[in-house]
């Protein structure tokens, strides 16, 4: 083998690396769009949880509300009845 053959070899080889080479690079792109299209939907998914998550706090706040509200209410009642009592007892 001469030296022009033996170059012409290592050309061949190179070439044919360097097409293998495209051809990982293209997958990677293709990968790379798919994990970034993959994040946007992650984004998006988590700010529509963020959302839910805030109504959620927000009804939750107001349950919370009503039933301090109830309490107090029921508190005030019942103050009351014993007030009655107390004096229903004072008139007997």
């Amino acid at each position: 083998m001469n030296n022009e053959d033996k170059i012409l070899s290592v050309l061949e080889t190179l070439v044919l690396k360097v097409e293998k080479l495209e051809a990982g690079q293209s997958k990677l792109e293709a990968g790379q769009v798919r994990l970034e299209a993959e994040q946007a939907k992650m984004a998006e998914d988590i700010t529509i949880i963020r959302h839910a998550v805030a109504v959620i706090e927000h009804d939750h706040g107001k349950q919370l509300q009503a039933l301090v509200d109830g309490q107090v209410v029921y508190d005030e009642e019942l103050s009351d009845i014993r007030l009655r009592l107390l004096r229903l007892e004072h008139v007997l």
